[in-house]
């Protein structure tokens, strides 16, 4: 009834003042049960209305799950030197997840753990738990403080979700793992090779999780029939890469979902409806997105859907939501509409009837980053030059009467004279949309 009720409010039209809806008949229903958005905050700290407003709008959408990765910015009691200032208390993140239920929306905590844990292990009093000394990126699998600690903060999580029924576990990008020499595992993966480090961290995390009564999730270390070692127990895992691992994991016993296809790590804005490779134009997030989606809601496999914000550029949230709206569409229906049709309901809907060229205005920014990126900030991401910022070097004296600063940056110069004119139009639809009143 509660879904009824969001698509009845999409329906709802105006036209001389009055409000109406068009005669029909509907038969809905979800083809993938579980339709998550993954909330990415460890690079910002967000304000409590901002959250609540969060969960609203994505119930509007049937979106039922939201994995909170929150790494410092939860204020573990049992682990004080984690939480990042004005981190989410206990009390609030139940708040959270009381206030979700209301909206059908289980928060399921994140606890990033294997790798993606320089947020723990960056602390002095933590450092013994790496694998590698001199890298905070990854836990040591072998030592049993690992196991200790994510007890500790696994608990928590737990007490900070009452009546979620998952719990994260991470286990993504193990770049350091198999690697530490003092701890064994190096000694370890070479001879049984890496994937039994990892599970043998998931089976003791996951059996964590499972004995709290919750079902552990995780973005890597699932079933594989060509592996000797398997996961733990009804481990809830992302499929959608290989059709005969699909089939033999689903015949294993273990639930996978599918994840949404990330956009990329883009800065200032996302690449929604222009992309670029490493050689030029490539798909575009959306059509892309649109392709994985629509073919995992008709095969009937998945029982989830996972649409992630890896936020490493610290876009704002709100930029991501054209994202998740895409995915909670597709996930709930792959059969249509069209992703044109999508697109431009999409815009109507969200900023009202009084929204004007919004979809030019995205163009205008999706390209306006790659413009950033290739000038001031370089492509440093996947481009390889990771953690390099390159700005030109300053003039030597005024910049217009300087033959080798012109010379040197003749086509950055060219390039920012004839983007000038498309921000101006940028600065023109939102003067524009905020005048007229446009849903913000």
């Amino acid at each position: 009834m509660f879904y009824g009720i969001q698509t009845l409010l999409q329906l709802v039209q105006k036209e001389d003042g009055k409000l109406f809806i068009k005669g029909m008949i509907i038969n809905d229903w979800p083809d993938i049960p579980i339709r998550a958005v993954h909330y990415d905050t460890k690079h910002f700290q967000e304000k409590k209305e901002y959250v609540f407003d969060f969960i609203r709008t994505l119930a509007r959408y049937k979106i039922n799950m939201l994995i909170w990765e929150w790494e410092d910015k939860f204020a573990y009691k049992s682990h004080p030197e984690i939480g990042a200032p004005g981190a989410f208390t206990m009390a609030e993140m139940q708040e959270f997840t009381r206030y979700a239920r209301k909206y059908h929306i289980q928060i399921v905590p994140l606890v990033q753990g294997l790798g993606h844990v320089s947020y723990i292990l960056k602390h002095p009093v933590n450092r013994d738990l790496r694998e590698i000394e001199y890298d905070n990126w990854g836990f040591c699998p072998l030592r049993e403080g690992t196991y200790t600690l994510m007890s500790d903060l696994i608990n928590e999580a737990i007490e900070a979700t009452p009546g979620s029924e998952y719990v994260h576990i991470g286990c993504d990008e193990t770049y350091v793992l198999g690697k530490g020499e003092d701890c064994g595992c190096r000694a370890k993966a070479e001879k049984e090779g890496k994937y039994t480090l990892m599970e043998i961290y998931i089976n003791r995390v996951g059996a964590e999780v499972k004995k709290h009564n919750r079902i552990p999730m995780s973005w890597d270390g699932g079933f594989n029939p060509d592996e000797k070692v398997r996961p733990v127990k009804g481990l809830f895992t992302p499929g959608g890469f290989n059709a005969r691992t699909d089939s033999a994991s689903i015949a294993a016993g273990y639930p996978l979902y599918v994840y949404d296809p990330n956009p990329g790590i883009e800065h200032l804005f996302l690449p929604y409806f222009y992309r670029e490779g490493e050689k030029g134009p490539v798909r575009a997030h959306l059509e892309e997105s649109f392709s994985v989606l629509t073919e995992a809601s008709k095969s009937g496999k998945y029982k989830g859907m996972i649409s992630t914000s890896w936020n490493c550029s610290g876009v704002h949230n709100q930029i991501w939501m054209l994202r998740y709206i895409t995915a909670a569409e597709y996930s709930w229906n792959g059969s249509e509409p069209s992703l044109e049709e999508f697109e431009d309901t999409y815009f109507l809907n969200y900023y009202g009837p009084k929204g004007k060229d919004v979809k030019e205005l995205f163009m205008l920014l999706n390209k306006a980053s790659y413009y950033y990126m290739s000038t001031f900030e370089r492509k440093v991401w996947h481009w390889g030059e990771v953690g390099k910022t390159h700005l030109p070097d300053l003039p030597r004296d005024d910049m217009e009467f300087d033959p080798f600063w012109n010379t040197e940056y003749a086509e950055m110069v060219a390039r920012s004279i004839a983007i000038l004119p498309e921000m101006d139009r940028v600065l023109a639809i939102c003067r524009e949309n905020i005048e007229s009143g446009a849903k913000k």
